[in-house]
């Protein structure tokens, strides 16, 4: 892995800078992000009711997890998206973000942080099983991922 530096925030971004993000990465989720939601719905969406842990080079949304971690009766955290923009593929971004979103659960006192993958998404479920996460359930066509905040050993 290169490394790399650029700013990490949360929620910094607008619902445009989301959306377009969206528009870049949409033919590199799978199956394509277009054609399981309307990406413009989703954005809304994402923008007002996720935390969203953001890279930003140069004013740009280059990489984006949004949790769903708004509850914490539930003691449950979503991730609904992780994406990095292509051309910043390998270096380091989705793991950086996620171990943001990781340690923000954890000081929220939530117990776990779910998540769904295509089985096709081999890359990104190295990334997730790397982070620690392991799969509690699936389909043909899905995993479903979990990370046990309880679990100290684990980022």
């Amino acid at each position: 892995m290169t490394s790399f530096y650029c700013d990490y925030r949360i929620n910094s971004t607008t619902e445009q800078d989301i959306y377009d993000h969206f528009i870049e990465c949409n033919d590199y989720f799978s199956p394509k992000l277009s054609d399981k939601v309307d990406i413009q719905e989703y954005t809304h969406k994402i923008w007002k009711n996720t935390v969203r842990f953001e890279a930003i080079l140069d004013s740009q949304l280059i990489g984006l997890v949004a949790a769903y971690a708004n509850d914490p009766s539930k003691k449950c955290a979503f991730i609904t998206n992780v994406s990095t923009l292509p051309v910043y593929f390998g270096k380091g971004i989705g793991k950086k973000l996620l171990s943001q979103c990781i340690s923000y659960a954890r000081k929220m006192e939530f117990r776990l942080i779910r998540l769904e993958v295509s089985v096709h998404s081999s890359a990104a479920i190295s990334l997730y099983k790397t982070m620690g996460f392991e799969t509690y359930d699936g389909t043909t066509t899905i995993n479903r991922l979990q990370f046990n905040l309880n679990d100290n050993s684990k980022v």
